[in-house]
């Protein structure tokens, strides 16, 4: 089967009709592939593999060769012989030729993936097509449109597609349900933000939505290999009498996303959501924050929730301040304003001379006391219990097992008068929780151990950021060097009249009221009051 220099002529049988994939001399695509294919045999880069059975022509497949790589074209067979695979047996006989021709090179089907293509592969890749607006008002008409003109007649603008996908979708109402391979996207986001660990939510989920039986991690495999996980509930909250699809996440969480692996896409994400949608179909609005707005997860899950059928909107949440360290506790301090190192100064000696003493709790032996004061403490300041009462002393067992709590506690006599809870991974340490005795502020304990522990993680644990997570509280910025904003995502089926509804409601809102955002962008503050609401952070 040598090299052709020359095209032969597409036979009209060629493919299947029924595909919509038959090709001829008298249709676009047979004049295209045979243009193409005279086209490359000018320089010998045309090739025709044939299979024959005595003096029967049974398979042909039409191919684009270089010395690196193959590209399977076209193919086509004798339907009559069938049974005997030759479609079959050409490939085989074809990727032989090619193994002897490029020892180093690929093999790739110019085609979408089908699953006998996929029992002879080693890779695979997804060949998106993408549609840009010229603003976002524009998108949403398009997609409202879009939906509308799929509903009235008789279509679903969501339906995926009916193509052959080898990505396999799965849910697990719990991590611990989860293979080893599924978790190791926890293992590798955890790595750069501790929320979004698989203990995180093991925790989150056992002591807040213990008895939801809504709660799904909906998870993507290509391969044996996990490319995404989206952690949801169905939330019923503020009377509403049908569900939303939410992020897992609620006061406790500062940092929401879902998981994705280096290859993963939008398309990985739209096969979760539309996993979500199967299982609560009353749903008609989806709902994620709070998220990075700058992440690579942010502007996949809009893309994602525009090609299900529904209709995206941002909206701001919070503003979060970070330290950036680069340079010791010393040299940090002294660039501070002047009033807060004079403040630390001072009040330090008068704390120390009352018999002050500071502690950072880091392991379990003192877990469970440590508890205990900071659970009275907050009670003391806050006049009442923490919301969801396992929740504190789970993470802190965690921290302290996993080598990550730094809780500093502040007493003056042996009784806690203060109390702050950081997180220290991945370099990074977390500004998560505090409480302190109004009767003490004289001594100003909360600022004392927040420079406690800012020595600490300076100096100690070497830590190149230091996070204060949620809210743009002046005495934040006093610390902090940056700012950045968490924002999130609603998104309204297009193709129902509930979710019409409430998406008319949603731009009504946006028209008629503009909340400027932190950064003045003018986006409605969805998330500013949930963020006003956290108990004690």
């Amino acid at each position: 089967m040598p090299r052709s220099a020359a095209t032969p002529k597409s036979k009209a049988s060629a493919g299947r009709p029924a595909t919509g994939t038959a090709i001829g001399t008298d249709n676009p695509q047979g004049r295209f592939y045979e243009q193409l294919l005279y086209d490359f045999a000018a320089s010998g880069q045309a090739l025709v593999v044939e299979l024959w059975f005595d003096d029967r022509l049974a398979a042909s497949r039409l191919v684009v060769c270089h010395e690196r790589m193959w590209i399977m074209l076209k193919t086509t067979y004798d339907e009559s012989l069938a049974a005997m695979a030759p479609g079959r047996q050409l490939l085989y006989e074809a990727l032989q030729i090619a193994f002897a021709d490029m020892p180093a090179g690929a093999v790739e089907f110019y085609t979408n993936a089908t699953r006998d293509q996929t029992e002879w592969a080693t890779h695979l890749r997804h060949v998106c097509h993408h549609q840009l607006y010229r603003n976002t008002t524009v998108a949403n008409v398009h997609g409202i449109a879009r939906a509308l003109r799929c509903r009235f007649a008789g279509g679903d603008a969501a339906q995926p597609s009916a193509a052959f996908d080898v990505t396999s979708v799965a849910a697990y109402r719990n991590p611990a349900e989860m293979p080893p391979a599924m978790r190791s996207l926890f293992d590798g986001a955890a790595r750069g933000e501790v929320e979004l660990s698989l203990e995180w939510f093991a925790n989150l989920q056992a002591a807040v939505f213990g008895d939801d039986d809504t709660v799904r991690y909906y998870a993507a495999e290509l391969n044996g290999s996990p490319t995404a996980i989206l952690p949801v509930h169905a939330a019923r909250g503020d009377g509403r009498r049908v569900p939303e699809i939410e992020s897992l996440a609620n006061f406790y969480t500062s940092l929401y996303s879902p998981l994705v692996g280096p290859g993963a896409d939008p398309t990985d994400l739209a096969r979760l959501l539309q996993a979500a949608r199967a299982d609560c179909t009353r749903a008609r609005v989806l709902n994620f924050h709070p998220m990075a707005v700058d992440s690579r997860a942010y502007e996949a899950m809009v893309v994602a929730l525009r090609s299900i059928g529904c209709i995206p909107f941002r909206y701001y949440c919070f503003g979060n301040w970070y330290l950036k360290v680069d340079r010791s506790w010393s040299a940090y301090l002294e660039q501070r304003d002047g009033v807060l190192r004079n403040t630390i100064r001072r009040k330090r000696r008068r704390f120390l001379a009352a018999g002050g003493s500071f502690e950072i709790v880091t392991g379990m032996a003192e877990v469970e006391s440590a508890t205990a004061e900071f659970n009275a403490l907050y009670r003391q300041r806050w006049k009442r219990a923490e919301p969801y009462a396992a929740f504190i002393p789970g993470l802190l067992r965690w921290l302290a097992g996993s080598g990550k709590l730094r809780l500093g506690i502040a007493r003056i006599g042996g009784r806690a008068i203060a109390a702050q809870l950081w997180i220290v991974s991945g370099g990074k340490a977390s500004i998560y929780k505090m409480a302190y005795d109004e009767a003490q502020a004289i001594h100003a304990p909360g600022t004392l151990l927040t420079a406690h522990l800012m020595e600490q993680v300076i100096d100690v644990d070497r830590v190149a950021e230091v996070d204060y997570l949620i809210g743009d509280d002046p005495y934040k910025q006093a610390w902090m060097s940056h700012r950045r904003e968490r924002w999130g995502i609603v998104a309204y089926d297009a193709a129902s009249l509930p979710g019409i509804a409430r998406l008319l409601c949603e731009i009504l809102g946006r028209t008629i009221r503009r909340t400027p955002a932190g950064n003045g962008t003018g986006q409605p503050a969805r998330g500013a009051g949930k963020s006003a609401a956290l108990p004690a952070r």
